[in-house]
């Protein structure tokens, strides 16, 4: 059930904004990985503690990276 207990999907819509992240695809993609916004979602940790600066493509960046850390778990 999503509950504002358990998910932040407006949080998470919000950052990706912040991100110019605009790509639908790349938001939808993002949404699905990222379980719409599930707290304790690792996308959490990607957005906070990436530094931005240094990332070519936001969008394919944090797809990739959600990707990595479902492999891995």
């Amino acid at each position: 059930m999503h509950t504002k207990n358990t998910y932040n999907l407006e949080c998470l819509l919000l950052s990706l904004e912040n991100l110019h992240i605009k790509d639908p695809d790349e938001i939808k993609a993002i949404l699905k990985l990222s379980d719409y916004g599930r707290l304790g979602n690792e996308v959490w940790k990607i957005i906070h503690n990436t530094k931005w600066s240094m990332v070519n493509n936001n969008g394919k960046y944090v797809i990739g990276a959600l990707n990595k850390t479902r492999k891995q778990g």
